[in-house]
C-alpha cells in the first residue's frame, strides 16, 4: 500500500443511475448517446483516497463546492 500522507482525497458519488438516450444504427454497428440524466438521489458522498482504499464521509458542517 502506497504512503499516504498526505492523503489524497476525491469526491465519489455511489448509487446513483445515470442514462442516455441511444439509437442503434445496425448498418454501421454503431451506438450514438446523447442527452444524459441522472437519477436524483443516490446511495452517498465519500471523500475516497485515489492512493489507498480509505474512505470518510464529508465532514458535517462542510459545503461542496460544485463547478
Amino acid at each position: 500500500m502506497p504512503d499516504c500522507d498526505p492523503h489524497k482525497f476525491s469526491l465519489v458519488e455511489t448509487g446513483y443511475v445515470r442514462t442516455w438516450r441511444a439509437e442503434i444504427d445496425e448498418n454501421t454497428k454503431t451506438i450514438h448517446v446523447s442527452n444524459d440524466e441522472f437519477s436524483e438521489e443516490g446511495d452517498e458522498i465519500v471523500l475516497a483516497c485515489r492512493s489507498c482504499d480509505e474512505k470518510k464521509a464529508v465532514p458535517q458542517g462542510f459545503t461542496i463546492v460544485w463547478p
